[in-house]
């Protein structure tokens, strides 16, 4: 077990949700650009901002692993998703690496496949088809972890987050919801683990409705407690035709300009 995790976007709203069950396994180490309350009786605080390297060093050195859970968490321009998203996670990984940590979990999202039909069961295997500037960022994310786990040794789980929340909000999270007890073992796992290199699993409950597969986090001892109920929630109103179409739902809507009817039509070559 990790005597210390550090802990990067403790003051989100995902954190705010599993800190209370880590800080009961772990020592945390807790980073972000402002401090996050209640700080809990196992838990320290250190400010640090992922755009600068040094800052990230000084958040992680002396930790047995890294939970990473910072950066943008939705759509935003791609030039805040580019400082936090890209440079941040780039600075994540480096730090890692150059302060001798060997287990990094890494925050992903179920949006990195958000244009595959809302018919389509998948697994981690499937090609990524991001809806948003943010979901492709997380894949970015994703492939600096293989590098990091191929190249450097590291040992790297990506975590393909659904909706996290204590209880459903809306229509959508028959598919995708989370509990924060669930997501909290899925941590634990990808924490504890071993042997282990990298991985990638999606973070879901057992909802009969959902779209991913837990096939591989099963395997790896994942045992959800929670899941969705089937009746209809909250909608989000009127989303676009192919947010009713597609995984990804009002994510992959905004600002669609594309042909719904190729989105799953092969593409024809020229002979």
């Amino acid at each position: 077990m990790a005597a210390l995790v550090a802990l990067t976007g403790a003051s989100g709203e995902v954190a705010s949700l599993v800190r209370p069950a880590l800080s009961n396994l772990y020592a945390l180490r807790s980073s972000d650009v402002r401090a996050p309350a209640p700080l809990f009786e196992n838990e320290r605080y250190v400010r640090a901002n992922l755009r600068s390297l040094s800052a990230m060093r000084r958040a992680l050195r002396g930790a047995q692993a890294a939970i990473h859970l910072g950066g943008v968490s939705k759509e935003a321009s791609f030039e805040n998703i580019l400082e936090a998203n890209i440079r941040g996670v780039y600075n994540l990984f480096e730090a890692a690496r150059l302060e001798g940590i060997r287990r990094v979990v890494f925050a992903s999202t179920g949006h990195v496949t958000g244009f595959y039909a809302r018919s389509a069961i998948i697994d981690e295997s499937a090609t990524v088809r991001p809806d948003t500037l943010y979901a492709a960022s997380k894949v970015f994310g994703e492939a600096v972890g293989r590098l990091y786990a191929d190249k450097y040794g590291m040992e790297v789980v990506c975590i393909r987050i659904g909706h996290v929340s204590v209880q459903q909000m809306y229509d959508v999270d028959r598919h995708i919801w989370i509990s924060p007890r669930d997501l909290a073992q899925l941590l634990e796992i990808a924490l504890e683990r071993t042997p282990l290199h990298f991985e990638v699993l999606y973070g879901v409950s057992d909802n009969r409705l959902r779209w991913w597969t837990l096939d591989r986090a099963r395997e790896l001892g994942y045992r959800p407690k929670d899941a969705a109920t089937e009746r209809v929630t909250l909608k989000r109103p009127g989303p676009p035709t192919v947010g009713e179409l597609v995984q990804g739902e009002s994510f992959a809507a905004r600002g669609f300009a594309g042909d719904t009817s190729r989105l799953w039509r092969p593409a024809q070559r020229s002979p």
